[in-house]
């Protein structure tokens, strides 16, 4: 709505648009995932193991890998096809959901790098 088109509005309605305006605010906590950069898929699994109450040690000997591996992955290592198939087979997780958060982080890295070197 132009600023001559208020103007004409009646009091009452310009205090209805403003309060209307005030509830569909939201705060800081409601979109700070969309401030922050996209992690991949270490933070979506380290999550999902949180909240099975699963430690790293027993997800490794569920998985069949070290528990180095399983580390490497939390600590934002890269996802492989193998790591995806056993957590899709072990946990049920996706791997398209898992590949997608890998791709999101992956690119925004690249614009990242990008806008840089124009700087």
């Amino acid at each position: 709505m132009l600023a001559y088109e208020v103007l004409k509005l009646s009091l009452s309605d310009r205090n209805t648009m403003m309060n209307t305006k005030t509830q569909n605010t939201v705060g800081l906590e409601a979109i700070s995932h969309l401030l922050t950069p996209p992690s991949g898929a270490y933070k979506y699994i380290n999550n999902l193991l949180i909240k099975k109450n699963i430690n790293p040690t027993q997800a490794a000997k569920a998985l069949e890998v070290s528990p180095s591996t399983v580390k490497r992955l939390l600590d934002g290592g890269s996802l492989t096809t193998v790591m995806a198939s056993k957590l899709f087979k072990e946990y049920g997780v996706d791997p398209e959901i898992l590949f997608n958060l890998e791709a999101k982080a992956y690119s925004y890295q690249a614009k990242k790098l990008a806008r840089q070197q124009v700087a």
